[in-house]
């Protein structure tokens, strides 16, 4: 495990950039282009404003951070920090996100369906990110700094599970055979 971890750490910021700045256009923006082009039911649209509007947020971030630390080489390490606090922040909102699911289910005649794992990554690839950013000269003193990202996902893994659980669970009792 320490020999991965100490190989991803290689990855030259460069490439984060270039990665998270291309990843916020997909993920940044698409939903937000969703809500706008197809006629989803209310009760979906209003469980995932908030949540599409973090995307938003993120990919004004960190599409700009991409282009300025790629730019600008002398700027790389502030646009990669910015760029690994806006990803971190989806991570938390899709997290509540979860949470939520997980707790209230739902919403009742709305066609939902949930992937287990991109919540994971994107939580961990989020404490990936700001360990980088951040956290590099604990890493080999502190080995929960070190591990932070492993521990992340270990944490939200459950949770991922649970939110995938709750969607067959509900469907299963809406369903008419149920």
């Amino acid at each position: 495990m320490k020999s991965f971890v100490q190989k991803l750490d290689t990855v030259p910021l460069r490439n984060l950039l270039a990665v998270n700045g291309v990843g916020s256009v997909v993920y940044g923006f698409g939903p937000s282009l969703m809500l706008r082009l197809f006629a989803l039911p209310p009760a979906l649209v209003a469980q995932m404003r908030w949540l599409t509007l973090g995307l938003l947020a993120c990919g004004l971030v960190a599409v700009p951070a991409a282009a300025i630390g790629l730019i600008w080489r002398r700027t790389e390490r502030t646009c990669f920090a910015a760029q690994a606090l806006a990803v971190l922040g989806l991570g938390v909102l899709l997290f509540a996100w979860a949470v939520s699911i997980v707790v209230h289910g739902i919403p009742p005649g709305v066609g939902f369906s949930w992937t287990p794992g991109i919540l994971s990554f994107v939580v961990g690839y989020g404490v990936y990110l700001v360990r980088r950013a951040f956290l590099e000269r604990y890493l080999a003193a502190v080995p929960s700094a070190f591990y932070a990202h492993i521990i992340a996902v270990a944490v939200v893994v459950p949770f991922d599970l649970a939110v995938a659980f709750r969607v067959v669970h509900d469907f299963m009792l809406c369903s008419p055979a149920a």
